[in-house]
């Protein structure tokens, strides 16, 4: 469907990116990373030839991934210097290595170059202390999906702290499960509203901080 809304937007003049989504390793099915970075090296060619269309690379529960595999996306990524969206990363997420889990958190990501300014994380899981001063030193920027967040788990991100560590944040709708439509009007609603009730706090999100 991707290339079918690039090739429409072409068509009619539009600017827009296409966001390429990388995923994770799986049991005899996945298609390694290096081939789906380079399929996605197509798209690119071929649409920025028309300097409308952006290819954007976005990985997908990073946390699973290899070192290795993580070591070639952020290579290839600094050198398109291309946007790169990192989703559904939780704060002490997994990685698969030799066929077993061990305990993972962003620091890694950040020792690999992939919280930069080129970088915007995805997820509807709260922040830690320590990614936002990882996300800060990194100018690394971050998507809030208010009502997927609380529909998936419950919990909202602090947005006040990732604001006072200077990190920027964008509004996002979230998965079509969580988030039933594109509506960012929607959002904007549930997320001043969200936040206070979650919180306990009236003063949470007022109407400019959430339009901001």
């Amino acid at each position: 469907s991707g290339d079918a809304i690039a090739q429409a937007a072409l068509q009619s003049g539009i600017r827009c990116w296409i966001a390429h989504r990388i995923d994770p390793p799986s049991a005899g099915e996945s298609v390694p990373v290096s081939e789906q970075v380079q399929r996605a090296a197509l798209l690119r060619q071929d649409y920025d030839q028309h300097e409308m269309i952006s290819v954007c690379l976005a990985l997908n529960q990073p946390l699973r991934f290899v070192p290795q595999d993580l070591m070639y996306f952020s290579s290839v990524a600094a050198t398109w210097k291309c946007p790169v969206l990192l989703a559904d990363t939780a704060g002490n997420g997994t990685f698969r290595a030799n066929h077993t889990v061990a305990p993972m958190s962003h620091s890694f990501l950040a020792e690999h170059g992939l919280l930069n300014e080129y970088t915007t994380l995805v997820t509807d899981y709260p922040a830690t202390s320590d990614v936002l001063q990882l996300l800060a030193e990194g100018s690394a920027r971050f998507c809030h999906c208010p009502e997927s967040a609380y529909i998936d788990a419950a919990e909202l991100v602090d947005v006040d702290a990732l604001l006072a560590h200077k990190v920027c944040v964008g509004l996002g709708t979230g998965c079509p499960g969580a988030g039933p439509d594109l509506d960012l009007f929607q959002q904007l609603n549930s997320m001043a509203k969200l936040h206070k009730a979650v919180y306990r706090d009236p003063t949470r999100i007022d109407s400019t901080t959430a339009l901001k």
